[in-house]
């Protein structure tokens, strides 16, 4: 026959480790609880009425350095060039990226670069057309002033008898126009003034020979049917 007893009574809770980065909040744990600092490597608790106290360093000092390692293997070398790569560059692992080929080959072995593998995708497909744009403005022309009902908003009109420029039309009206031609420039005359009417002195320079109109006592004498002035004196 067996005889089974009462349960005994519960056991107290036991303590918890927290941990995170840094030193710990007042609010985290109860008491009898650690918190690890992750950070510093700082161990705290166990906590009591006071707070978590402080912690205590778990990481040792620093050890004596060690002895350097061997070399390690060289690294491979990307290069870049126009199109394929020369035989004679690069070394065995090293790669080749050819900007106009957008090829890449490598690595390269005892026997060479290899055939080059495209890096450039197939062409996708095409993309819906956009919106029309907006109409342009455009510039019309005449012979005199734009008629009120030529053009629509925003196109201009050029003139082309006085080679005056009229727009943007704006609100239907053309509005004054801007002349495009400048003003005339001096007619090319040269007045000389002679000792007598006999005597006429015009010193040129190198070889220059120049055609001349010329009024002598009323009358005009156009070189160009009656003579070219020399390189001296007239």
């Amino acid at each position: 026959m067996v005889l089974k007893g009462t349960n005994g009574t519960n056991g107290t809770n036991g303590s918890v480790t927290h941990s995170g980065l840094g030193a710990p909040d007042l609010s985290i744990g109860v008491n009898g609880d650690y918190y690890l600092d992750r950070t510093g490597y700082l161990l705290y608790g166990p906590k009591n009425v006071d707070g978590w106290g402080g912690g205590i360093l778990l990481r040792g000092a620093d050890g004596a350095q060690g002895p350097i390692g061997p070399a390690g293997a060289d690294g491979t070398i990307i290069y870049g060039g126009d199109y394929n790569p020369d035989p004679s560059l690069g070394k065995i692992g090293d790669f080749f990226i050819g900007r106009f080929t957008m090829q890449i080959f490598g690595p390269k072995t005892a026997s060479g670069w290899g055939t080059g593998r495209n890096l450039r995708g197939a062409d996708g497909t095409n993309g819906t057309n956009g919106t029309n744009g907006a109409n342009g403005n455009t510039v019309l022309n005449g012979m005199g002033r734009p008629d009120p009902a030529a053009g629509k908003e925003g196109d201009f009109y050029l003139d082309m008898t006085t080679y005056t420029m009229y727009g943007p039309k704006t609100s239907g009206n053309w509005g004054s126009g801007t002349s495009l031609k400048g003003a005339d420039g001096n007619s090319n005359v040269i007045a000389l003034e002679t000792a007598d009417a006999s005597t006429f002195d015009w010193a040129y320079e190198g070889s220059d020979v120049r055609n001349l109109m010329m009024r002598r006592n009323g009358n005009y004498n156009d070189s160009t049917s009656v003579y070219n002035i020399p390189a001296a004196n007239v």
